[in-house]
């Protein structure tokens, strides 16, 4: 099956902050044959995003941040949680969203990260470019 299996029936977005949530009107193709009804569903619309692992082959380390995230807080008050040994600041990569500044890390970096970028590798097994 592929994207020509699916019939967008209404599309809409009733949420846009700093991210979105679009809300779909669609069907879908069935495997044993015809088309399923159609059904609603909600999409976390995050926008895309790049991330950077700088390696320091000399030291062979790679870099890390540490950032606070507002999903992680919230998440504190869930049962899940016991708030003392969980944090809202999570060690993460350097990223850039929209995807569109990944110049930032072909430039050298971006905010107060600096290193030297070089020969940039490009893994598109998930998907990406």
């Amino acid at each position: 099956m592929n994207i020509d299996d699916v019939e967008i029936v209404e599309k809409r977005t009733p949420f846009q902050g700093y991210f979105g949530i679009d809300k779909y009107k669609l069907r879908h193709r069935k495997f044993e044959g015809g088309w399923g009804p159609v059904i609603d569903r909600e999409i976390f619309e995050p926008g895309h995003a790049a991330a950077c692992l700088p390696y320091d082959p000399v030291l062979d380390r790679v870099v890390l941040i540490e950032q606070f995230r507002a999903g992680p807080y919230a998440a504190l008050d869930s049962q899940w949680f016991d708030g003392e040994t969980q944090s809202p600041w999570l060690i993460e990569c350097l990223t850039s969203a929209p995807l569109g500044h990944l110049s930032l890390f072909l430039n050298g970096g971006f905010g107060s990260s600096r290193f030297d970028v070089k020969p940039l590798v490009v893994d598109g097994s998930s998907g990406g470019f």
